[in-house]
């Protein structure tokens, strides 16, 4: 009855049936409850359309059977009661979700290396929690997904897949971890290395994988660091153009967030030109790609790197001039774009590209909006 009412969303028909056989269990001794009695109904909170309200209930009733398995040992949690918790805990907007996510993952692990066959154990449950860290708000903690992945290669019963690496690179990329580039890149290698050996298709680095080192890399913008992508960046083409599998096939995110990165490069001048040489060649590599097309962030960052690694003169001009065309025809040009167009670019170059009557000062070019410009120029851009 209990397990009845659960499928179908009925936890408060189930939960009577529940509290009234406990009722008999305690006055007739004769009704012995079991772990899957308990776990019908664990199971049922999922399908609550409130998950806040679900979980409540969920953490409740599984503190009671922890709190008296003593007394019932057959209602002791077991490794499905937990991973109902931890799904629950993944669907959480709570302050905490990541914490409790990360706690029940261990719990269920413990119970693994213990004996407990009630769930089999599998990779996706570990990248589950990960997957929540890497979510998190606010400030991600890579330690937490580190930790996570440690426990999945300490099994005896699975081994990690590229998903559990990919989504690690990608708490690192968005952690701020000073060490973040280095640390994504070592797991890359890690994983490409485990890839290598054992040729086992759930370890083959893919499109985010590629993508999430990158982003990695642009965490600390250096010339050393800029060229790791690059390299990175043409390997992941390689590896598409001789496969053409689906998974590597490579979209804008690769490239636009290479071009981020050279936009902040620092060092001096010789620096700032090699990274310069590097961001042209990813950049024509995306306008002349047969299945990549330049979008607003592509022209944002190029112009924001034509202004930051060039010196004023002919290539600067010539640069961003040309780009700006190709930015009107695609018509991507959004606020973000113009707004990197104007905080750098020299008002000679402006007038011209803008066509704008000369003697305008700079501060009036940084109050032109959107509106100031023909639609078509913004036409395609979502």
């Amino acid at each position: 009855m209990i397990s009845a009412w659960a499928r179908v969303g009925r936890t408060d028909k189930a939960e009577e049936v529940l509290s009234k056989a406990n009722e008999i269990r305690i006055k007739y001794k004769t009704l012995d409850l079991d772990i899957f009695t308990y776990n019908s109904i664990v199971h049922g909170y999922l399908k609550d359309k409130n998950s806040a309200n679900g979980l409540e209930k969920m953490q409740k009733i599984i503190d009671y059977m922890d709190k008296n398995k003593a007394e019932q040992p057959l209602i002791t949690p077991d490794c499905f009661t937990y991973h109902c918790l931890l799904r629950a805990w993944v669907k959480s907007d709570d302050t905490d979700a990541v914490e409790h996510a990360v706690q029940t993952l261990e719990k269920m692990h413990a119970l693994w290396e213990s004996g407990d066959t009630s769930l089999k154990p599998a990779t996706a449950f570990y990248n589950m929690a990960i997957n929540k860290i890497a979510k998190s708000r606010g400030t991600v903690n890579p330690q937490q997904a580190l930790d996570a992945l440690n426990l999945i290669e300490l099994s005896k019963f699975c081994n990690p897949d590229i998903i559990s690496y990919t989504t690690v690179i990608e708490c690192f990329s968005k952690s701020e971890d000073p060490a973040a580039a280095e640390r994504s890149l070592d797991l890359f290698y890690e994983a490409w290395q485990i890839y290598q050996e054992s040729e086992d298709p759930d370890m083959m680095p893919n499109l985010r994988t590629y993508t999430m080192v990158i982003l990695s890399l642009s965490k600390a913008s250096t010339l050393e660091n800029i060229v790791k992508a690059r390299d990175l960046l043409s390997q992941l083409n390689d590896l598409y153009n001789k496969s053409k599998d689906p998974k590597l096939r490579p979209n804008a995110y690769p490239y636009n967030y290479l071009l981020k990165s050279t936009a902040s490069c620092v060092g001096g001048a010789a620096d700032k030109l090699k990274a310069f040489k590097i961001a042209a060649q990813t950049y024509n590599g995306i306008r002349t790609s047969d299945h990549i097309s330049p979008d607003s962030y592509t022209y944002a960052f190029w112009f924001k790197l034509c202004n930051n690694l060039l010196p004023e003169g002919d290539l600067r001009r010539k640069s961003i001039t040309y780009s700006f065309e190709q930015c009107k025809k695609d018509g991507m040009l959004n606020k973000a774009v113009l707004e990197r167009l104007l905080s750098g670019t020299p008002p000679d170059i402006l007038s011209d590209i803008l066509d704008i009557q000369p003697g305008l000062t700079s501060a009036k070019y940084k109050r032109m909006k959107l509106s100031d410009f023909p639609p078509s120029w913004s036409r395609n851009f979502r």
